[in-house]
């Protein structure tokens, strides 16, 4: 059986989605709490500790379902900014970290006006024959 080899070319918003579910799942799994030490109810010391969090914990403190959160991971929806805003709370991920995927998409996009759904090709000196 014959693979199916066509170039697969990603809008923007879609290279977006899976780059943020990228960050999120890895956030998720990588997320650090901080313990403290108590004695008399007094904080003596407190130190980072790695606790993995499910899809079912992330999906309670985002009021959506465990499968929702299956989607924004492999980049098949689009994640809130409210959403975004909570996830990175919880997961204790500053919100520039998912912003840079905008910047970088963005910036990649541009650098390569065919692949940009920004540019219209009838302006575009390269595409212009090709209508």
């Amino acid at each position: 059986m014959a693979k199916n080899n066509k170039l697969q070319i990603l809008t923007s918003q879609e290279k977006i989605n899976k780059l943020i579910g990228r960050k999120l799942k890895n956030a998720r799994i990588k997320r650090v709490v901080w313990v403290n030490v108590h004695k008399d109810d007094e904080v003596l010391d407190s130190y980072p500790k790695k606790k993995f969090c499910t899809q079912t914990e992330l999906s309670k403190k985002l009021d959506c379902t465990f499968q929702q959160i299956q989607k924004y991971e492999k980049g098949s929806n689009t994640l809130s900014t409210l959403k975004l805003i909570k996830a990175s709370n919880f997961l204790g991920v500053p919100l520039k970290e998912f912003t840079r995927i905008y910047e970088y998409v963005i910036r990649q996009d541009y650098a390569n006006p065919l692949l940009s759904e920004n540019i219209q090709l009838n302006n575009n000196p390269i595409t212009k024959d090709l209508n």
